[in-house]
């Protein structure tokens, strides 16, 4: 794994947990670093200026905005209503959805453990409202294989989840 990672975390189970995500997202990297970058968090559950991966996740809003503005625009909408379109798709309500239908949360980590080990009683740790990890994904996607794929696994994949809580 090629992901820069020093805390004390086994690689290997980080590996795993990364594979088990890609699974779910229906999605296969060729080079499965760029998803654990976008899962490794500095610290779980708390400020925006907490998350490691909050560089991946910018490169993924910049693709989802285009990604989501192409489709738009293809369907011959005008400039405003691509606009009005595209924050109705990329809101922090629906990404928080999705990212609470994939459960990407517990693939989510830290130096010392996973989301999913950090669990008093089961109980999901405070997160922000604005959820970083969905746009992390697809940055994780986009560096693995360029906009092409990005776009296709946003249309295939998270419009519709989108689309049904529309």
């Amino acid at each position: 794994m090629s992901f820069d990672y020093s805390g004390t975390l086994d690689t290997e189970q980080i590996k795993s947990k990364a594979e088990e995500l890609a699974k779910s997202l229906q999605y296969e990297f060729d080079d499965l670093s760029h998803l654990c970058q976008a899962l490794y968090c500095k610290k779980i559950g708390g400020s925006k200026s907490n998350y490691a991966n909050s560089a991946i996740a910018l490169v993924g809003d910049n693709v989802l905005k285009l990604a989501l503005s192409r489709k738009f625009y293809m369907l011959g909408a005008d400039k405003k209503s691509i606009n009005k379109q595209k924050e109705e798709y990329e809101n922090n309500k629906q990404l928080k959805k999705v990212c609470d239908e994939l459960e990407i949360y517990k693939y989510a980590f830290n130096d010392e453990n996973f989301y999913s080990d950090n669990l008093p009683n089961n109980k999901k740790l405070p997160r922000p409202k604005h959820d970083p990890y969905v746009e992390a994904v697809i940055g994780a996607i986009y560096l693995d294989r360029g906009f092409d794929y990005a776009n296709e696994w946003i249309n295939k994949q998270l419009i519709p989840m989108i689309e049904e809580s529309l």
